[in-house]
């Protein structure tokens, strides 16, 4: 059962608008999967099961995306109505605890799109080391703290497809190790840095932090939204994005329920 449901996570961890550690939660793994990283030698069964069905998950869901990738628009306007879910969500847990911090949400909104505006401009379709180190750093964020979805950061980087294909064949880090390996070191910085700080972040700056992933999840509802498509392609995808939305929103209500 324990693999059976960490390949489940595998699978939808990578879509954005999903989040994997909220997924782990529903399935009452998150808590043995964070506490067992604290002491990694006395879980090292519990955390080879579970890493290994992620893969396994990772790697099936990678290619459904790539099968997909003909009908990309479409796609897009789907991860948006499930991200934009998200976000009322968010709202609700920042009001349990206190108050939303508009300010570093206008601040993380408008520096996320300043910076993928010029990221954007002046750097085309290259990728930096730099650029992949943060896209790990981000990656391994979102699959520690709950709600949030990784791929939505790498979407925001310009980094996505390129990942998916990669999840999808990892054979390519045979001949590609050298272009992965900044990304890689950037997933291993990131859990060591946001194991270590999840607690308190959670307990002492909440409403900040939760404040901050909005604004940082508006501009990225931007970045990936469909560009320069007929009019008939927008009104269905709008339609995909509204459906995506209510059934996505619906079921975090089930949950909060």
């Amino acid at each position: 059962m324990l693999l059976i449901k960490s390949i489940f996570i595998g699978i939808f961890a990578i879509f954005p608008g999903i989040s994997g550690s909220a997924l782990a939660i529903s399935l009452n793994l998150y808590d043995q999967i964070f506490y067992s990283l604290k002491d990694i030698k006395k879980n090292i069964r519990f955390l080879f099961i579970v890493i290994f069905g992620l893969i396994i998950g990772v790697i099936i869901g990678s290619n459904i995306i790539i099968y997909l990738s003909p009908i990309k628009i479409f796609i897009y306007f789907i991860f948006i109505g499930l991200i934009l879910s998200d976000i009322p969500i968010m709202i609700g847990k920042i009001r349990n605890k206190g108050n939303i911090r508009f300010v570093p949400l206008l601040v993380s909104f408008l520096f996320s799109l300043v910076t993928l505006l010029f990221y954007n401009t002046l750097l085309s379709n290259e990728v930096s080391p730099i650029i992949m180190i943060m896209g790990g750093v981000l990656f391994s964020f979102g699959k520690i703290f709950p709600g949030v979805s990784s791929s939505f950061f790498l979407i925001m980087l310009g980094v996505y497809d390129k990942i998916i294909k990669c999840f999808g064949n990892p054979f390519i880090l045979l001949t590609d190790f050298l272009y992965y390996f900044p990304f890689v070191l950037g997933c291993l910085l990131g859990v060591l840095i946001f194991v270590k700080i999840y607690n308190y972040l959670l307990i002492k700056h909440y409403e900040l932090l939760y404040s901050v992933l909005i604004g940082l999840m508006l501009s990225s509802i931007i970045s990936i939204f469909p560009k320069n498509n007929s009019i008939i392609t927008t009104l269905i995808g709008l339609l995909l994005m509204m459906t995506s939305f209510i059934i996505s929103f619906k079921l975090h209500l089930k949950k909060e329920i």
